[in-house]
């Protein structure tokens, strides 16, 4: 009995071998399973880092915009506290500008100090500064 195979002659300068299509069929075969479990453990283990790292870059975003968040009402109250030391500057000098024309007036009447009112000068026993 004969039977019809397809088979396939390596020949080499060793010699010659034969294989049969299914003794190949069968070798790809293994090979392609062990190839696909390998795969299959290895695409499991990236997966489980990158979802890690991913589940840790969520976090630091989380942080980063509390931080954000907390630096934007940091830099608001700073601006308000600017501003409302900005009006008490300005209200200070309103009041320095006011008491100069008033000690300027009274140097005017007492003929005591220079009619400019700049300098240090001493009336009656007291050194005064005008700017």
């Amino acid at each position: 009995m004969l039977r019809n195979k397809l088979v396939i002659t390596l020949t080499t300068a060793q010699g010659s071998r034969q294989y049969t299509l299914g003794q190949i069929t069968k070798y790809l075969l293994a090979v392609f399973l062990v190839i696909s479990v390998c795969s299959f453990f290895v695409s499991n283990l990236l997966l489980v880092k990158t979802t890690d790292h991913l589940l840790n870059l969520e976090e630091g975003f989380d942080t980063l915009s509390l931080q954000y968040e907390d630096t934007l009402g940091a830099s608001e109250q700073q601006k308000g506290q600017l501003d409302q030391l900005s009006r008490s500057l300005s209200q200070l000098q309103v009041e320095k500008n006011s008491s100069k024309k008033k000690t300027c007036g009274l140097a005017n009447s007492t003929q005591c100090l220079m009619p400019a009112c700049t300098g240090w000068k001493v009336c009656w026993g007291y050194r005064l500064l005008m700017k």
